[in-house]
């Protein structure tokens, strides 16, 4: 998983390089979980765009961010169990 700078008040999560069916499942559980915190939040097939806005800091972000992620297929099949 990788955190990139997308603009003054977003940034990109990617979870994969690879299209596959386990990441992007890993994609859009972590979606579900982050679209009620932020002002916008927009999956793709291996990253999260999140817009934050200007009254947050990357860093502040970032690591409040790490502390939600579902980051291993297998705790969202142990979940729904």
């Amino acid at each position: 998983m990788k955190f990139r700078v997308a603009g003054v008040d977003s940034l990109i999560i990617e979870f994969s390089n690879v299209i596959t069916p386990k990441s992007h499942k890993l994609v859009m559980k972590n979606y579900e979980i982050l679209k009620p915190l932020f002002l916008e939040v927009t999956p793709s097939y291996t990253t999260i765009l999140v817009k934050y806005g200007i009254d947050k800091t990357y860093e502040n972000v970032v690591e409040s961010i790490k502390e939600l992620l579902i980051l291993d297929v297998e705790e969202i099949e142990e979940s729904s169990n």
